[in-house]
This record gives structure tokens, sequence and C-alpha cells, in this order.
């Protein structure tokens, strides 16, 4: 059986939601008026065994698929366009922060707030404890700056589009082939 790398996405996310499904509990409740103890234990370790044999026959057919995607990410450039994206969503977030900074006053306008709070108290009569305050708090970026950040921050998510489009494009043409057990184990599931 063929599949492309998005089906194959979808079929990990069932397999890994089928097995989070098995009743996989180690006890049963018997009841006290039950006349029958061990054949309600005998059926309790039977529905387990299933399940633990269900279990593994899962996880087998998942780690192959895995396996079979892992590579064919890498033989096809998916791996390069992933980690591209990670990287371009990591300066989309940066831009982002630089994008909202206030821009810095000129530099007369700082220089007489600077003044104004000298003026205020001198720090000799400052006392212990008080709340005057001894600083200026200057942006550093410029309003042109942030203008250009933005101008990135623009060119950035364009190329997050384009990198997401790619990985579309290679996630459907790109193929796998299940081996026969695997999809043996996916149609008794009833995944495929």
């Amino acid at each position: 059986m063929e599949i492309n790398l998005k089906k194959s996405a979808a079929l990990q996310v069932a397999i890994n939601d089928a097995v989070r499904e098995l009743d996989l509990s180690t006890h049963i409740d018997v009841s006290i008026f039950s006349q029958h103890v061990e054949t309600d234990i005998d059926v309790g370790i039977e529905r387990l065994q299933g399940a633990l044999f269900k279990r593994e026959n899962l996880k087998d057919a998942l780690f192959v698929i895995r396996d079979l995607t892992g590579a064919a990410n890498t033989e096809s450039g998916v791996d390069g366009l992933l980690s591209a994206s990670a990287r371009i969503k990591s300066d989309i977030e940066m831009l982002g922060v630089l994008v909202g900074a206030v821009a810095r006053e000129p530099i007369d306008i700082v220089k007489a707030k600077i003044e104004r709070i000298k003026a205020e108290v001198p720090a000799a009569d400052r006392r212990f404890g008080s709340v005057q305050r001894d600083d200026l708090m200057v942006s550093l970026l410029t309003d042109e700056d942030i203008q250009g950040y933005k101008a990135d921050l623009n060119a950035a998510r364009r190329k997050a589009q384009d990198l997401k489009d790619a990985l579309l494009e290679k996630n459907i043409s790109t193929k796998i082939t299940l081996p026969a057990e695997t999809v043996k184990v996916l149609k008794a599931a009833g995944l495929v």
C-alpha cells in the first residue's frame, strides 16, 4: 500500500489514538456474589492479553511508518524545509518584539527629560527609601529601525508561507510504501 506523507502523519495520529483507547487495566471488579470468580478472572486476563497483543502490533506498525516517513523526509528534502520553517518562525517571533518597541525620541528631548529629573530633587537631599528617579528609560531603536524591522517581518511572513506551501506540496507528492504485514495490522484495527 502506498500513501503520501500527509496520510502518513494522519495515520500515525490515528494509531496513537487507537492505542490510547485500548483497555489496558490490570484489574477487574469481581462481584462478591459471583459464582464464577475464576472464570471472571480468566476473561479479564484474556482481555488484557488481547489488548497488549493489539498494542504491540499497533506500535510495531507505528514505528515502521515513522521509519519510512523519516527516510522519505530526508530523501525528499522535507527535513530541510522543516528546519528552515523552525528558523523563520523564530525570526518572526523576534521581529515581532522589535516591531512592538517604542521609537527613541530625539536626543534633545532625552537630554531635556534628564535635566528635568535632576531638577526635581537634588541627590544630596534625597532620603533613603524615597521613590525618586535616578534614571530615564531610553529606547535604543529609532523609528527608521522599527520600520526596517516591519519590512523584515513582512518578508519573513511571506517566506514562512512559501515554506508552508512547499512542505504541503512535498507532503502530498512524496510517497511511502507500507509493508504487507503493517497494512494487515492497520486493516485489523480498522485504520485503513
